[in-house]
């Protein structure tokens, strides 16, 4: 989802998909709706992904959180 872009939830998350540290937030939509709601409040907040880990099934994303406005590639 880079630079908020949240319709590519659909497109890259399983309908099952779950946020167990959030567990209210249960597939694409959700997501969608929070990247949303995060990026109308707080516009100029980033989340870099550094590195996926995964094993069977699970996945999990490491990175960073920073403020700035992205630079939108043209």
């Amino acid at each position: 989802m880079e630079h908020g872009d949240s319709v590519v939830a659909g497109e890259v998350l399983h309908p099952e998909w779950r946020d167990h540290a959030h567990p209210e937030i249960t597939g694409p939509g959700d997501v969608q709706r929070a990247v949303e709601h995060v990026r109308a409040a707080q516009p100029d907040l980033r989340f870099d992904i550094r590195a996926v880990l995964s094993e069977g099934e699970l996945l999990a994303a490491v990175g960073e959180v920073s403020r700035g406005l992205v630079q939108r590639r043209r």
